[in-house]
């Protein structure tokens, strides 16, 4: 009998609010951090919620595979995902995040038989 291949469906990044981020990195001191961090980090609890928050990214695939009749089983297949961004990051480096839950996605899918470039994950992503 011969094995049909799994086929990606489709491919999405989402990025997920962090509804328990931990904060306790702004609760260091100017000793630790260098001058004025405490004066920063005052701000920056104080503007939580309401002009930035903590998010997280995690890229998924849906794939499929034939189980007889013209049927198929959908399968969704996930990077491990990275909490505790902050919301207001700049675009460049939410895209580095992005890009490296593409990378970790396509390393996880490979242990399934899918093989696949982060590139070619890129180019199908909704």
């Amino acid at each position: 009998m011969k094995t049909q291949k799994t086929k990606i469906e489709s491919i999405k990044v989402q990025w997920i609010d962090d509804d328990d981020p931990d904060l306790s990195w702004l609760d260091q001191t100017n000793d630790e951090m260098g001058a004025g961090f405490e004066e920063m980090a005052e701000r920056r609890k104080e503007s939580y919620g309401l002009t930035w928050h903590m998010i997280g990214c995690v890229a998924k695939a849906e794939v499929s595979y034939p189980i007889g009749n013209g049927s198929k089983r959908l399968e969704t297949l996930t990077s491990g995902g990275l909490w505790g961004i902050e919301s207001d990051s700049d675009d460049a480096y939410l895209k580095e995040i992005a890009s490296d839950q593409m990378q970790e996605l396509s390393d996880h899918l490979a242990m399934f038989g899918i093989e696949t470039t982060k590139e070619e994950l890129e180019q199908i992503a909704e």
